[in-house]
């Protein structure tokens, strides 16, 4: 559990380095944000960015270079999932053309992210239809919407009026079973788990919400009745 707990925390370093031994050729980040707008609606931000290490392509070069960066916008309807816009920029890339495919991927205008956006953005961008870096990075971005949905979940349940809350509450244990179903071996059609989400038996806390809850002197059966009642 020590491990786990270390593992949990947001200090623990995303990708530890490697061995002593090894040389450094490449790093390539994902990283993907969502936020809430004050209307109400979603904005997804992701980036992916390949830096060279120092003294490779460049020999007098100490610090390397980035040699892709992209960062996409999809703004998304909360109530339903549905892109409303696309915004994507090239703050770094290798030919003078990369750029210009950037508005083509405003084809994903009325696109829902829960339902079928993989396979739309395969054969819509695939290959030379569209930028390998940045195709890459919106398939990266989709699980990320079944995250947001359970953040929102716990943002309405923090802003809620005591009145509001039990209702808040309902639609969240709702979309626990609907979000998650077959998305993994632990909630797969038939489990145990999925099979009690539907019943609106309250499901346990994350491992990582258990170790912060005990970390801060909370009991997590409290934070089990607070989300679900």
């Amino acid at each position: 559990m020590s491990e786990l707990h270390e593992l949990s925390t947001l200090q623990d370093p995303i990708h530890p380095d490697g061995e002593e031994s090894w040389d450094l050729l490449h790093t390539r980040n994902y990283v993907v944000k969502s936020y809430v707008t004050p209307d109400n609606n979603f904005v997804f931000r992701g980036a992916v960015a390949d830096d060279k290490p120092g003294e490779l392509y460049l020999l007098e070069d100490p610090e390397g270079m980035r040699l892709h960066h992209m960062v996409v916008d999809l703004f998304v309807n909360r109530s339903t999932l549905e892109i409303s816009d696309v915004k994507v920029t090239f703050r770094a890339y290798p030919g003078v053309g990369c750029p210009a495919i950037a508005e083509k991927y405003k084809e994903l205008i009325g696109t829902n992210l829960s339902r079928g956006f993989s396979k739309k953005v395969r054969e819509t961008f695939g290959g030379p239809n569209g930028c390998s870096h940045t195709t890459a990075l919106l398939l990266a971005m989709a699980p990320v919407s079944v995250q947001t949905m359970f953040s929102g979940r716990y943002y309405d349940l923090r802003n809620a009026s005591d009145e509001d809350r039990a209702q808040v509450a309902g639609v969240g244990r709702q979309n626990l079973a609907r979000l998650n179903a077959n998305t993994c071996h632990v909630w797969a059609e038939g489990g145990e788990v999925l099979a009690g989400a539907r019943e609106g038996v309250p499901v346990a806390a994350p491992l990582p919400v258990q170790l912060r809850c005990k970390s801060l002197g909370i009991d997590p059966s409290a934070w089990i009745k607070r989300v679900a009642e």
